[in-house]
């Protein structure tokens, strides 16, 4: 299953208006049925603002969707300034583990 990190960096002081844009933004391009949230919002202060992290599993055959969907968003919360993301596409643990031959045992919590 493909996941896609969303890494964001919001400048110190402009936490709140970054929250209030990412309200607006989820109401005007809401979630779909294809993408599903394994971390919707993980929030961390940072060294010089607010560091915030989503992991997002998409179904198979919808990655070219989601990653369009998920760039509108982003694009909607650059009008927030110093406010810069990295969007990274991530295999989950058990995809990458038979990429090299290996299965992960069903006692290993993942």
């Amino acid at each position: 299953m493909v996941l896609i990190m969303i890494t964001t960096w919001i400048p110190q002081g402009k936490e709140a208006k970054a929250g209030a844009k990412y309200i607006e933004v989820m109401r005007e391009h809401e979630s779909k049925p294809f993408e599903k949230g394994v971390l919707p919002l993980g929030v961390v202060s940072a060294k010089k603002g607010t560091k915030v992290l989503s992991i997002v599993k998409i179904k198979e055959g919808r990655y070219e969707e989601a990653i369009k969907l998920i760039t509108k968003r982003l694009l909607g919360l650059s009008s927030v300034e110093g406010l810069h993301y990295k969007i990274e596409t991530m295999l989950d643990g058990e995809e990458a583990l038979s990429l090299i031959g290996l299965g992960i045992p069903k006692q290993v919590p993942m």
